[in-house]
């Protein structure tokens, strides 16, 4: 709880900051703009309007997602932040279009804009504004793992290089007749609509069911192979319900020779120890694997090789041998990578004729598993 305060009380000040500064930097842009004619800076204090209408929201998602989980929201409430930066993001696209539609008809038909050096030291100094304003973000970011935060920080440092655009378009734009500031504001809008459709898609990925963190998902594998007792794991799943909310299972091989009760207390273990130093709520299912039989242990190895041999990416769980009224039955999981473009029918005869090297008469059957 105290690092979910700590994290909150970040993002918090990040999203204030973000309203005081970007309003400031809207306005003063608006009046450049009015001042200069420029469609390029009206364009681009536009899209600090949408930066100031992104801060705001971020605030009312922050503390929806805030609130206790319910009934019907047993998890909480903490995917709410995903869908506000998703909001923002459809903003700034609309904002980018607009922008577009406006610098193309001003092309066709250019007004005239006034050259003013105070003009540009303003606009270098929003420039500067939002560099700090993005550096902010990024440290914001690193420490809360805010998906509102990275769009922000990529929004803010976006705008630094279109104000700069703005900028140049005005100095070039005082020795040619040609419409370098429609031309600008073109190429602000589309940078606006590029990253506009960045953000949708980061915001979006979560929300959807993107593939677990890498990272995370090694922490807690390790974690669950630390128990001594542990031969293997498998099938690990993540499921994210907002920032710092995120809930875990996996399938952890153990000798059957165990009992269930020294199986679920080894597990109860690595589930706090997980909880303590992941803040991940894990659960953890057992899966027996005798140790004793001597032909399990040669068909274990044997299927290692006979998997190596046809692709190194292949891997095996769950394997089971049993003797029933005279015949012997081999069923396990084939773990297959999303992406293995291999056949499964020839995968499956390569697979049952090499266990059969080892005995003609074992039964074979598998299922494929993705991982």
């Amino acid at each position: 709880m105290k690092t979910d305060n700590k994290r909150h009380t970040l993002i918090l000040t990040s999203s204030a900051l973000g309203l005081l500064i970007n309003i400031v930097l809207f306005s003063l842009k608006l009046w450049v703009g009015a001042v200069s004619g420029s469609v390029a800076v009206n364009a681009d204090a536009f899209n600090n309007l949408g930066d100031f209408i992104s801060s705001l929201v971020s605030l009312i998602g922050l503390r929806m997602s805030r609130k206790k989980p319910d009934r019907e929201h047993p998890f909480g409430h903490g995917r709410i932040e995903y869908l506000a930066a998703t909001v923002v993001s459809f903003f700034v696209l609309w904002v980018g279009i607009e922008f577009f539609r406006t610098s193309v008809t001003n092309l066709f038909t250019p007004s005239d804009v006034v050259f003013k050096t105070y003009i540009l030291v303003l606009l270098l100094l929003t420039a500067a504004a939002k560099l700090f304003l993005g550096f902010f973000y990024r440290f914001i970011s690193l420490k809360t793992g805010s998906a509102v935060g990275r769009a922000s920080m990529l929004d803010s440092f976006a705008d630094v290089f279109i104000t700069l655009i703005t900028v140049l378009s005005l100095i070039v734009g005082r020795v040619t007749d040609f419409p370098v500031d429609s031309i600008a504001g073109i190429i602000v809008s589309v940078f606006i609509v590029v990253n506009a459709f960045k953000m949708i898609s980061e915001t979006l990925r979560p929300i959807l069911g993107s593939q677990p963190d890498t990272k995370m998902l090694e922490q807690i594998i390790t974690l669950v192979l630390k128990d001594e007792h542990v031969l293997g794991v498998h099938d690990p799943v993540i499921h994210n319900y907002g920032p710092l909310k995120n809930f875990a299972s996996i399938h952890a091989e153990m000798p059957q020779s165990m009992s269930f009760l020294e199986v679920h207390t080894i597990f109860h273990g690595i589930e706090a120890l997980v909880r303590d130093k992941l803040s991940i709520e894990l659960v953890i299912h057992g899966d027996p694997v005798d140790t004793a039989d001597p032909e399990t242990q040669i068909l274990r190895y044997a299927l290692k090789s006979i998997l190596l041999d046809i692709d190194k990416s292949l891997g095996y769980h769950d394997l089971q041998l049993i003797r029933k009224d005279s015949q012997t039955y081999i069923s396990f999981d084939i773990a297959v990578p999303y992406g293995f473009t291999a056949d499964l029918g020839e995968l499956s005869d390569k697979i049952k004729k090499g266990i059969k090297k080892l005995n003609e008469s074992y039964l074979v059957s598998f299922t494929v598993d993705n991982i």
